[in-house]
């Protein structure tokens, strides 16, 4: 319903400023895999503070949500405020909120990965999963993969064959992190090659055997398509 003044009842919510926000420039600068994770960020969000007006809510309230809220799960909750940090700042832009009281709280502590398994162990996980054969086995392959390319996820999963080049002793791969500019405009994208190494090689040898009807992908899903980010890690926990 519409106030006198034109303006929605919904004006300045966290809920109405998620949807702003993705109608700005800044959300179309973003990476495919940027909007994706914000997206996800979002559910939780709203479920909180979606009905919350941005003006109302302060440090305390930003504190409960990481430490309380989501203390089950407290780096997601960090992306999660740097979201809703983004949209309250964005409603300081349009004169709904006068400050950002994400910025006056601690985020989680964030646990670095400084230890890497080791060899052996690796190399048993991932023949176990392969002895599963089907989705377990593409997944351990997978793995395998990322361990020795050192790509991201995001940079793997839509991986096709023609971006191998067996002859060439190359794969080609787009890297996930397009950072910088470049005299002032947006820097290309930036192509990495991952040299086949021979435990790479012996890798897409296993892949090629069990490749179906001459699947696109080289980690493909079920249906032979490429895994989604949220459905390759529900095969991981599974």
């Amino acid at each position: 319903m519409l106030d006198l003044t034109g303006t929605g009842d919904d004006l300045g919510t966290i809920k109405r400023l998620w949807e702003q926000f993705q109608e700005t420039p800044g959300w179309k600068r973003y990476s495919q895999y940027t909007r994706t994770d914000y997206t996800q960020c979002s559910l939780k969000l709203l479920e909180i503070f979606g009905d919350m007006r941005a003006s109302d809510i302060d440090a305390t309230d930003v504190a409960r949500y990481l430490r309380r809220e989501r203390a089950d799960a407290p780096v997601r909750a960090n992306r999660e405020a740097a979201l809703l940090s983004n949209l309250i700042g964005l409603a300081i832009e349009r004169g709904e909120a006068k400050h950002n009281p994400c910025r006056e709280v601690k985020r989680n502590e964030e646990q670095p990965r400084t230890e890497a398994p080791e060899p052996a162990d690796f190399a048993a996980f991932a023949q176990w999963l392969r002895d599963q054969g089907k989705q377990r086995g593409m997944i351990g392959m997978a793995a395998e993969y990322a361990a020795g390319a050192g790509n991201r996820k995001v940079e793997f999963l839509d991986l096709t064959w023609p971006q191998i080049d067996r002859i060439a002793g190359h794969i080609r791969i787009k890297r996930a992190k397009q950072r910088g500019k470049k005299r002032g405009k947006k820097r290309g994208e930036v192509i990495e090659q991952i040299e086949i190494t021979p435990h790479i090689t012996a890798l897409l040898n296993r892949l090629e055997a069990v490749r179906e009807n001459d699947c696109l992908y080289v980690f493909p899903n079920r249906s032979g398509n490429a895994y989604t980010q949220s459905g390759f890690k529900a095969m991981w926990q599974s």
